[in-house]
């Protein structure tokens, strides 16, 4: 895949925007990860991340690294990937999703720190897609500055006030 771009979500937190070489859209659905492979001091490391982007566009996918002290991915990914880099990916993996989507019901999404990242994915799909759900989300930072998402959380609330509850 192509990096398309790196935006800074928060002084530790990035979010790397993939698209298809191929220009073939990426199925996948809210809540799965990618393992991004990437060649770090000559060796070749593999790193899951949870995609933080709507599942509805396969054309764009966005993962979200927050920077761990020592990480060797982590600290790749926010001081030398850039636009233009292409790094292999696997994936999309795993089964952190919400399932059925079409009957009526409550979610309640609970997430910490960098833990928002899959919660993101799912409120972004289903708050569009799904109309027969709506959520809860309980979300715990550190503090304000570290509230990854903040922005675009509010703008979610704000968009469907009657789907959508944030409590941080």
């Amino acid at each position: 895949m192509e990096v398309v771009a790196v935006e800074r979500e928060t002084d530790d937190a990035v979010s790397v925007t993939l698209a298809p070489r191929d220009g073939r859209p990426v199925a996948f659905d809210a809540g799965q990860f990618l393992t991004l492979e990437v060649t770090v001091e000559g060796s070749v490391q593999r790193r899951a991340y949870s995609l933080s982007s709507s599942a509805a566009d396969g054309s764009r996918l966005s993962v979200t690294v927050k920077r761990v002290a020592g990480g060797l991915v982590s600290n790749y990914v926010h001081n030398q990937l850039k636009v233009g880099d292409r790094i292999a990916v696997l994936g999309p993996s795993g089964a952190f999703t919400v399932g059925e989507v079409s009957a009526p019901r409550h979610v309640v999404l609970v997430a910490g720190g960098s833990g928002i990242t899959p919660m993101m994915s799912i409120l972004r799909t289903h708050l569009v897609s799904s109309s027969a759900l709506s959520f809860t989300l309980v979300y715990g930072s550190r503090d304000r500055q570290s509230v990854i998402f903040r922005g675009a959380l509010d703008a979610l609330a704000s968009e469907h006030p009657e789907r959508l509850t944030v409590i941080y």
